[in-house]
């Protein structure tokens, strides 16, 4: 994306845990288990998109919004 985004954990109770933030363009290599559920917002917290994690390493990408 072309701005911050936030990225939370989706804990067990659907309560979100954040484990960061990343700017404009930046990518982050993020260790989780195979059916996590991650949520990412913008910096005022509306969702821009989630993923829930495979079993193999994989790739989650935020397009860029207008």
């Amino acid at each position: 994306m072309d701005r911050r985004v936030k990225l939370y954990w989706v804990d067990f109770s659907g309560e979100l845990k954040l484990y960061g933030e990343l700017g404009a363009g930046e990518t982050r290599q993020q260790n989780t288990y195979a059916g996590h559920t991650w949520l990412v917002t913008d910096e005022n917290d509306a969702p821009v998109g989630h993923f829930v994690a495979q079993q193999n390493e994989s790739r989650a990408v935020i397009p860029r919004q207008n």
